[in-house]
């Protein structure tokens, strides 16, 4: 099954974002005014839970808005990493 232009144009944004490339993603495959929605505003259990979710963020600036929001959501892990040798048992 061939993907819809909406998947083409959702799988082409976020490719190119991934590649640091979000003026081109916003140049080429978003309408200026398009309109990025976490949800619903009727999923009451949701909005409990993320308060920015079921508001429609416009445009790049509303996209950009929603991204610091999803991302100020993660809390930062501390991460050490350690090396030990693996040595097969000789028994």
């Amino acid at each position: 099954m061939p993907d819809t232009p909406n998947i083409v144009a959702a799988k082409g944004f976020f490719s190119a974002q991934h590649c640091g490339d979000l003026d081109d993603a916003f140049c080429d495959y978003v309408h200026p005014d398009f309109r990025f929605v976490v949800s619903c505003a009727c999923n009451d259990e949701l909005r409990a839970a993320i308060p920015w979710a079921g508001y429609e963020h416009r445009g790049r600036e509303g996209y950009q808005r929603l991204t610091t929001l999803l991302i100020s959501e993660y809390e930062l892990l501390a991460h050490e990493t350690t090396h030990r040798c693996w040595q097969p048992s000789l028994r």
